[in-house]
């Protein structure tokens, strides 16, 4: 087994969402990352980047999205590659009050 591993991070600032896209759910460094996602949404709102951010309405949600897995442990740098790739087409075709449903949309269409 591999130790490097890809996975997505898509950041929602308008919904003070990070979304993390793993095809391979047996990584054991979710909190890891988890928490050091959540020390960046603080240097990033302390920094000027969300005013008021001590508001409940600036609370960073981390949403675990669950996804295709990858068969072996070497095509993790694909599904990153398609998930962007799909993201970013469906995306330019909504809104951000859809942004949720297009992540779930284009991460279903890995293949």
């Amino acid at each position: 087994m591999h130790r490097n591993h890809w996975m997505l991070i898509v950041i929602c600032l308008e919904l003070n969402t990070m979304y993390i896209l793993d095809s391979q759910q047996r990584t054991q460094k979710k909190s890891s990352i988890k928490g050091r996602l959540k020390a960046a949404w603080l240097l990033h709102c302390v920094n000027g980047g969300r005013r008021n951010f001590a508001k409940k309405n600036n609370q960073l949600q981390i949403k675990v999205i669950e996804c295709p897995q990858q068969p072996e442990h070497y095509e993790c740098g694909y599904y990153v590659m398609k998930w962007m790739y799909n993201i970013t087409f469906y995306y330019s075709k909504g809104n951000e009050e859809q942004f949720e449903k297009i992540i779930g949309d284009s991460i279903n269409h890995v293949t």
